[in-house]
């Protein structure tokens, strides 16, 4: 293996999220060899007390061990807003280090974690289509590989390189000006998913969302994450400390393996089969779950942006 992908974290106002998170990955096999950077967003000027006091517990807990072998914390003087300190950060370090693995304050990763994103960085660093490694999953099965491809990204514990991350696109309405140009306003909906509302939400400014906009410009030129078999990361983000009070979220899997992969190099193509049964799961839980689900997506979204 080449040299290990720098870990970037982005936290804001939830130590106790932003502990779980640390002590998970301080857990992960290689974290004594890698190199961590945390970013602390500001507090906007209306901020009231109880949340200043949480933004500066958040930076006393990320500053009160090494984590990693080195760690190197970020302070925003000022909220810089979820999308734009994500934008910021990872673009900065891609031009320092070349790939990238990040994570948010709400996820707990496997001990596995870092061996699988930096083996599939390495080895997926050449394939044209391939835009990012996702380390969770939204389908789990038995099937013998270790992963596979499919159209659309994730933000739950995510790789990428600097020759991808810099093709993107961040223009919301030249996207959707696009999408609507070629007439794909229905396809980019993967599996029955609001992806071209929430596109349509960001240009109208209701979020700010990097991660629609990632997709936006992937899927219009035909790109695929890897994505592992079984989930490797398990969001804690879907709980009453947030502004929404659901337990957990649809697409979320309570269970994460801890047990070795084969690691095989990447598929040599796309599995067709498997990423029409994700869709078609898809489907099903957006049928199910409604109206349920648009609920808890944009509760999700907006406990994000408490931070504008």
């Amino acid at each position: 293996m080449s040299s290990l992908a720098p870990i970037i974290l982005f936290v804001y106002n939830r130590p106790n999220h932003s502990l779980a998170t640390l002590e998970a990955l301080s857990k992960n096999e290689l974290a004594d060899q890698s190199e961590l950077y945390i970013y602390c967003d500001g507090p906007i000027d209306s901020q009231n007390k109880e949340n200043l006091k949480k933004i500066e517990e958040v930076r006393k807990i990320v500053k009160s061990k090494n984590w990693c072998k080195k760690v190197e914390v970020i302070e925003r003087a000022k909220n810089w807003g979820l999308a734009n300190n994500i934008i910021d950060g990872v673009t900065k370090t891609l031009d320092k280090f070349g790939k990238i693995i990040v994570l948010e304050d709400d996820l707990i990763t496997s001990q596995k974690f870092l061996s699988f994103m930096n083996f599939y960085l390495d080895k997926g660093s050449s394939i044209e289509f391939l835009y990012g490694i996702s380390g969770s999953t939204f389908y789990e099965n038995n099937e013998s590989t270790d992963c596979y491809y499919l159209p659309i990204n994730s933000s739950w514990g995510w790789a990428t390189w600097k020759h991808k991350w810099d093709m993107i696109d961040f223009d919301a309405t030249r996207l959707k000006l696009r999408i609507e140009n070629e007439k794909k306003v229905k396809s980019i909906d993967f599996g029955n998913y609001p992806y071209y509302a929430m596109l349509t939400d960001q240009v109208e400014e209701r979020i700010d969302s990097w991660a629609i906009r990632f997709y936006a410009f992937m899927y219009l030129n035909g790109g695929h994450f890897l994505f592992p078999v079984n989930s490797l990361v398990k969001n804690i983000g879907f709980d009453t400390s947030g502004t929404h009070g659901e337990s957990s979220s649809v697409f979320n899997l309570e269970r994460i393996k801890t047990d070795n992969f084969n690691f095989q190099p990447p598929p040599k193509s796309i599995d067709q089969k498997m990423v029409e049964k994700v869709r078609r799961s898809f489907e099903k839980k957006m049928k199910s779950k409604q109206p349920h689900i648009l609920q808890r997506i944009t509760s999700y979204i907006k406990r994000k942006l408490q931070k504008k």
